[in-house]
């Protein structure tokens, strides 16, 4: 696989994340999608074979998905008014440190309002953007400095736990404790209780979350698969 960032391209060797120890949520766009003829999405069916997929019954409440949006494959878009997917109770929460990737353009507008990527009802382990960057938190918060610009893809990884990190394309942004809650189900696209200024106007191609913080070996094979 091979896709593009504003700063890097890299083709390599044929790796997935289920080679990587721990995968506990795949979501990527170009599989496991239920959409109507409208291409509204209803259902995004996790690949990790662990059955943690993200739903929405509720049609004015569903994302889009759209077609060609990175290196030829497609996204699901969140409107920032009224989208949200959710899967609120694993069957297996992470308990301790975890490490997620979303492969977004992580856009949003300026101001103090939180514009959730994706948030927790069990353990409010989350991500969310403000005017002063991305904060992230299982207990206790980190925030990194930073901007995204719509339409333009990066991926970021996400370490939750003593050692908690923010990088984007592969540059730190930020590093000290988020705290170890874990994390125990997954709502994407608004704060868990959908209060009405949480909702991101976001694009998401890929997520995948692990049940540990990965080692530098293991992070360079995520990315390798990445790029």
């Amino acid at each position: 696989k091979s896709t593009t960032s504003p700063s890097v391209t890299w083709t390599g060797e044929s790796i997935v994340p289920t080679d990587i120890s721990g995968l506990h949520v795949w979501l990527k766009a170009d599989a496991g999608i239920t959409k109507d003829g409208s291409d509204l999405v209803s259902a995004w069916a996790d690949q990790s074979g662990n059955s943690n997929n993200v739903t929405q019954a509720t049609g004015t409440n569903q994302p889009l998905w759209e077609s060609s949006q990175i290196s030829g494959l497609p996204s699901v878009s969140f409107n920032g008014t009224d989208n949200w997917m959710a899967d609120t109770a694993w069957g297996s929460a992470i308990s301790g440190s975890f490490t997620i990737y979303i492969i977004t353009d992580n856009w949003w507008p300026g101001g103090s309002d939180a514009k959730y990527v994706f948030d927790s009802s069990t353990t409010r382990a989350y991500c969310y953007t403000a005017g002063d960057g991305y904060h992230i938190a299982s207990t206790t918060e980190l925030i990194g400095a930073g901007t995204g610009t719509k339409d333009v893809w990066s991926y970021l990884r996400l370490t939750f736990g003593a050692n908690g990190n923010i990088s984007k394309d592969g540059v730190s942004l930020a590093s000290a404790t988020t705290g170890t809650g874990g994390m125990g189900g997954l709502n994407l696209g608004s704060r868990f209780n959908q209060s009405s200024e949480s909702f991101a106007d976001v694009k998401i191609a890929e997520i995948l979350i692990y049940d540990t913080e990965l080692s530098a070996s293991d992070r360079l094979a995520v990315e390798k698969y990445i790029y």
